[in-house]
């Protein structure tokens, strides 16, 4: 039962609901993507050549029963590809999430949320004083 004694069962979602769905799917990709690079899951792959769940896992140290879904995770969202039980990192990986890449952008992806006000947008709309980016480089 929910607010007014209305049981979720009756109750009809209006549309735009979609909408906010989008919004978290959004923020879930980002830490896909960053545990992912924190884990060096795409180095790692690009070092030792395709591998199956426990090869990975071993090499990360990642925690076993979670690797199925993250793993799945990053083919879905095109970063990985997937063939007979072997994981590969994708074209898009390649060019972009391996630091020997000339268009590497890791570390930009990686410290998106630490380095810039998007980490804090609730307080940087607040500030009164101007932001001082000049002291920031």
């Amino acid at each position: 039962m929910i607010a007014n004694n209305v049981s979720l069962m009756r109750l009809e979602v209006p549309p735009g609901i979609e909408k906010l769905t989008r919004f978290t799917e959004g923020y879930q990709k980002y830490t896909i993507l960053e545990a992912a690079l924190n884990l060096g899951v795409f180095a790692f792959l690009a070092e030792h050549g395709p591998g199956d769940r426990e090869k990975i896992a071993a090499g990360c140290a990642i925690q076993g029963m979670l690797m199925r879904p993250f793993l799945a995770c990053l083919v879905d969202m095109d970063l990985l590809t997937l063939d007979n039980e072997l994981y590969s990192n994708s074209k898009i990986t390649n060019d972009f999430l391996l630091a020997r890449s000339p268009l590497y952008q890791g570390e930009w992806l990686r410290n998106i949320k630490q380095s810039s006000q998007w980490s804090d947008l609730t307080a940087a709309l607040q500030r009164t004083e101007p932001i001082d980016f000049a002291s920031s480089l």
